[in-house]
């Protein structure tokens, strides 16, 4: 069988930061940003205990955040100021998958918290707003982030990123949580009535669906999602669920076939040993047979006619969306 997923990701957000940010203890600092000085100026002894790499790593499933990457640093200004990229790979209002890079900018302390704007890049619209609270560990970062025209401020970590770290490699799935709680798969099966989930559904292609209701945005958010892509993106492919005979006389235990068509290679995938928790699910990736060995793993939910998440293998992702087939 054919490794499952092709060559690892570019991460947007990584890439577009390196232009212009010398990473590195000499040189840590952006140069011309295009943005105007800030009325006000983060205090140097505040922001350097923010500043680096981050990948998201717990954030409130309520957000439908899949996964995501934060950097902040000082720019290489007459007055240097904190300017932050963030990457976000989410579900959008009709549970499509989308991804988006925008500034976090301008900073502002103030009782106890490192406040910025999320805003698109190009135009400066705002998109949201990030907040962090003075860490209490180097490494970590936690606050929370509100996205879209919502009010809602979602409790998000943030864990630095080694300096040796690959601006291409794949981002994994955060943990999804509840009220700042991991939300636990703790129920085996693909949900309460397996039977129900059974049958065959297409895939939705990724950019597609990519920026569908993102108005202006819409070109930048395909952009975004061909880029996070191996260029070699599933332009087809279908997920099979169905209930396998794996003893005789037991339970038919769920299974999923997953097909992927690229340009150049058709790959195949086996899901098994299914958990879930609300709307979430999980499962193995296996190659070659429901018995084979494990390759990665399933991370996702299920809405009604609608399967969505991630498949992760050597840290290579591939997003999909799945709708059943009539």
């Amino acid at each position: 069988m054919r490794r499952m997923w092709s060559p690892v990701p570019v991460s947007l957000a990584a890439a577009t930061l390196l232009t212009v940010l010398a990473v590195g203890p000499a040189q840590g600092t952006t140069g011309s940003t295009g943005l105007p000085q800030p009325k006000e100026v983060v205090a140097r002894s505040i922001g350097d205990q923010f500043t680096g790499r981050y990948l998201l790593t717990s954030v409130d499933k309520r957000a439908k955040i899949i996964s995501g990457e934060l950097m902040v640093d000082w720019t290489h200004t007459d007055k240097p100021f904190l300017l932050g990229f963030l990457l976000l790979f989410k579900y959008d209002k009709d549970g499509r998958q989308s991804s988006f890079v925008a500034n976090a900018y301008p900073f502002s302390f103030a009782k106890g918290k490192l406040s910025a704007v999320i805003s698109a890049q190009g135009s400066g619209d705002g998109l949201g707003r990030l907040s962090l609270r003075l860490p209490t560990s180097p490494d970590e970062q936690s606050g929370t982030l509100r996205v879209g025209d919502g009010t809602t401020d979602y409790a998000v970590t943030y864990q630095r990123l080694d300096e040796s770290a690959s601006a291409t490699a794949a981002l994994p799935p955060a943990e999804q949580t509840v009220g700042g709680g991991p939300v636990k798969l703790t129920h085996a099966g693909l949900g309460p009535k397996n039977a129900a989930a059974y049958g065959r559904y297409r895939l939705v292609p990724g950019d597609a669906q990519a920026g569908e209701n993102a108005g202006t945005y819409a070109p930048v958010l395909r952009l975004a999602s061909r880029l996070s892509g191996d260029g070699q993106a599933p332009d087809s492919g279908s997920l099979l669920l169905f209930g396998n005979t794996v003893k005789k006389g037991a339970p038919l235990v769920p299974t999923g076939i997953v097909t992927l068509h690229r340009p150049d290679a058709t790959d195949v995938a086996y899901l098994t040993d299914f958990k879930w928790a609300g709307d979430r699910r999980g499962a193995t990736m296996r190659g070659g047979s429901t018995d084979g060995p494990e390759v990665g793993t399933f991370t996702g939910s299920a809405d009604g006619d609608e399967v969505g998440g991630t498949l992760v293998e050597d840290h290579r992702r591939t997003d999909v969306k799945f709708i059943r087939q009539p």
